[in-house]
């Protein structure tokens, strides 16, 4: 029987994955390179869902890159567990940052598996090097409880 998500976001965008054998490492639980796997997967659904596919990124000429990750890891899944992977944007600066967050949870028994975050950096698609948030990302990837978009007027450079 399936449990309600107890998040820490009370309305995230989320994905279901089934923990399968081959992602079970020599522990007898699921490896622990695969709940990262599983939140890309689920932040790329989510930045499909709001209109930045990869196609788009390319069209726009800018995207969003990881710049750094943090995981924690308070349970463990086994092959067959039936799992929902949550994210939501916590941060975006409207100029160059973004930060979203994660939450795994087994729908068995609803008990958290992981919490994290990713922080990305606005790029240019041709140089990757570091740029201006495009007006489309600092409106389309809101942060929780940010009721209107982040200011994206003109900066000084140590705005960056």
């Amino acid at each position: 029987m399936e449990r309600t998500p107890d998040w820490d976001h009370p309305s995230p965008f989320t994905l279901d994955v089934t923990a399968s054998a081959s992602d079970v490492d020599g522990f007898g639980h699921v490896n622990n390179l695969v709940y990262p796997r599983w939140c890309v997967e689920c932040a790329w659904a989510h930045s499909q869902a709001l209109g930045f596919s990869f196609e788009a990124y390319q069209r726009i000429g800018k995207g969003m890159v990881v710049h750094r990750h943090e995981f924690d890891y308070v349970g463990q899944a086994v092959a067959g567990d039936a799992l929902r992977v949550a994210t939501w944007v916590v941060q975006n600066d409207g100029r160059v940052r973004m930060r979203r967050a994660y939450q795994i949870i087994r729908l068995a028994d609803g008990a958290t598996l992981l919490r994290g975050a990713t922080s990305f950096v606005c790029v240019d698609m041709k140089t990757l090097r570091p740029a201006r948030m495009p007006r489309e990302y600092a409106e389309g990837y809101p942060a929780v409880g940010q009721s209107s978009p982040p200011e994206h007027g003109n900066r000084s450079k140590s705005d960056a």
